[in-house]
């Protein structure tokens, strides 16, 4: 996820350690409760006055996305846990969106809580009220919290908080699809100038004489031998059931529930069209699949790219044919660490680091499962993108 999609923007000064820490054990004066859904209105318009992204969509579509996200029939959902701080007058000031969600380890259900979304005023930042909202969070009742995303701040209290980074879980990746294009629009982003229009068609036209001599970086070919099916919630289902025995913590989903984030996510059109679609080989066996936001001239925002062992260049193949057809100049996307030493690497630029996933705790063995990459989490069990 690029800057514009950063989840944790709280901008925390986090250079006095033991301040931080002795303030965190005061007594609170100052309420923390869960969302009501009276509060959406103050959290949407607390939102789209602190996050950059959230004034892109319309106050409607947030309080209808928020409602939809964590309520039903005016009561929160059973795997809704936000958390609103408060003011002395009552007056909602920090906000944390949290979601559960059941994995399977063996024969145990375990609980991950994910915390995608904390903002707060000026006035409740000065007050330290991320720190206890993340606190308030860190302290309930999942075996596993979780956040996806994070900015070098949020990371830095995570830790002081107890809670550690996924290292393996914290690597991007870029890849081009029409260099000359991409450059051009990073180099307009930097001087904003009169050349726009005249830069863009030169480098359009040198994407389309390269990709005609096969210059690696430039050409693009449908493979043979690769069916794309639409990918709907009962296939979707089939094919995590096949990809469970690979990993030892995997996501409990059913149809129902791949449902509901099909049509968050289609709802979302930011970020551009969502693509969704299986690979299948010509025997009608899997070999993977992918859901991404297509955007043409611009960025193309993977959710979740994954394939059967051994098939990543397949599904590498695939993912970028189809995004380079859809116009698109850029993939960028969230490592998995199946896809070290695949064409997800050795193809594209990694970025370690570029932002953080974070992971807290007391199970030993949970831990040592998700720093060694043998945890399914993707963007789809991790990022929303939909505040």
């Amino acid at each position: 996820m690029n800057n514009r999609i950063n989840v944790m923007n709280s901008n925390l000064n986090l250079t006095d350690t033991n301040k931080t820490r002795e303030f965190l054990k005061e007594e609170n004066s100052q309420p923390i409760t869960p969302l009501a859904i009276d509060d959406i209105y103050a959290v949407v318009a607390l939102s789209r006055k602190y996050v950059a992204r959230s004034r892109e969509s319309f106050c409607h579509t947030l309080i209808k996305r928020m409602s939809d996200l964590y309520f039903k029939d005016g009561k929160l959902r059973p795997n809704a846990s936000p958390l609103v701080s408060r003011s002395e007058n009552g007056h909602v000031n920090g906000f944390l969106g949290v979601i559960t969600k059941q994995f399977r380890y063996g024969d145990r259900t375990i609980t991950v809580a994910n915390c995608h979304h904390l903002v707060a005023t000026k006035e409740a930042r000065k007050q330290l009220m991320p720190m206890r909202l993340l606190q308030r969070f860190l302290a309930g009742p999942q075996d596993i919290s979780f956040s996806d995303g994070s900015s070098d701040s949020i990371s830095e209290l995570w830790k002081q908080l107890g809670g550690e980074y996924v290292t393996g879980e914290s690597i991007y990746y870029k890849i081009p699809l029409r260099p000359a294009s991409l450059a051009a629009g990073h180099f307009l982003k930097q001087n904003r100038n009169g050349l726009g229009s005249g830069l863009r068609s030169i480098a359009t036209y040198a994407d389309t004489i390269a990709g005609r001599i096969r210059i690696p970086l430039f050409y693009r070919k449908e493979k043979t031998g690769i069916v794309f099916v639409p990918l709907n919630k009962d296939l979707m289902a089939v094919l995590l059931e096949k990809m469970k025995p690979f990993y030892l913590l995997f996501p409990q989903y059913d149809p129902s529930d791949i449902e509901s984030l099909f049509r968050l996510l289609d709802g979302e059109t930011r970020f551009g069209t969502l693509h969704k679609a299986a690979l299948m080989n010509t025997n009608d066996q899997p070999i993977g699949w992918f859901i991404y936001y297509a955007q043409k001239k611009g960025v193309c925002e993977v959710i979740q790219a994954v394939s059967m062992p051994g098939k990543e260049t397949q599904l590498f193949d695939s993912l970028t044919w189809h995004a380079f057809s859809m116009g698109g100049v850029e993939i960028s996307g969230r490592l998995m660490p199946s896809q070290l030493q695949t064409p997800f690497t050795t193809k594209s630029v990694s970025l370690p680091a570029r932002m953080w996933t974070l992971m807290k705790s007391n199970d030993v063995e949970l831990k040592h499962i998700i720093q060694s990459g043998k945890a399914f989490m993707t963007r789809l069990e991790g990022d929303l993108w939909v505040l």
